[in-house]
């Protein structure tokens, strides 16, 4: 248990640190503090990546080129019930369909859906969103960490429903320097509401990691379809203002 909580520490400092040290320069940018020719975008790429980077090094660290060959090989196990594909791609498009519409029709709440306009005139376009969003919007270089290394070790101390939590609430945190970069998708938006909603869907991500037995694969296709999911629908960046 002892050697579990340390790995997980380790991972979370790491993550933390590999991640803020490279947000805070487009942070600094964003605030004219520095002039730098690198764009925020680049940063942020490359700062989504560190938990899956530190999680890579500390699994050979702590377990060897063996282990280190098995938990790369859980980010592509796809074999698993064709029903979990439907929960993967579906669930939280629904949701937040569901959400748009009751908004909408209950409180008069207008939306700008610029992303859905311009996926609506060109439809192909979609898959070009998508796999951009896998590689550099999250997925790819945030699963292995968040779900390979850290939820792996935490349903060791915990059982499923305490480690979404315990995980949720650290991942938001994680994010915290976006909300004070110009242009990224945290800008602007209410971070408790974010908090709350980033934890169920760690809720979500951890039903679907327990029933693929461990999939990093499937973790990172709901991670994407999620981000997709906001863009097309982004019930957090509501107007102020009510429709009239």
């Amino acid at each position: 248990m002892k050697l579990v909580t340390k790995q997980l520490k380790n991972f979370f400092i790491f993550s933390f640190l590999g991640s803020w040290i490279i947000w805070s320069m487009a942070v600094l940018k964003s605030y004219e503090i520095i002039n730098v020719s690198i764009s925020n975008e680049t940063f942020k790429h490359f700062g989504s990546y560190a938990p899956s980077v530190v999680a890579l090094i500390l699994t050979f660290l702590y377990g060897g080129r063996k282990d280190l060959t098995y938990f790369l090989k859980r980010g592509i196990l796809f074999k698993f019930d064709i029903k979990l594909y439907f929960y993967m791609f579906i669930l939280v498009p629904g949701i937040l369909v569901c959400s748009y519409f009751f908004t909408k029709i209950i409180w008069n709440i207008n939306y700008e859906l610029l992303l859905m306009e311009s996926l609506l005139k060109n439809p192909l376009l979609i898959f070009i969103v998508f796999f951009y969003i896998l590689f550099l919007g999250g997925p790819l270089g945030e699963e292995f960490g968040w779900r390979g290394f850290a939820l792996n070790r935490l349903l060791r101390i915990y059982n499923p429903f305490t480690s979404s939590i315990v995980l949720g609430i650290i991942w938001s945190v994680w994010h915290l320097p976006l909300f004070f970069i110009k242009g990224s998708a945290q800008q602007n938006i209410n971070f408790a509401g974010y908090v709350i909603f980033t934890t169920l869907i760690t809720i979500l991500i951890t039903i679907l990691f327990l029933k693929t037995n461990g999939s990093v694969f499937a973790a990172i296709i709901f991670h994407a379809t999620s981000n997709l999911s906001l863009g097309l629908f982004p019930i957090f960046k509501a107007r102020n203002k009510l429709s009239t």
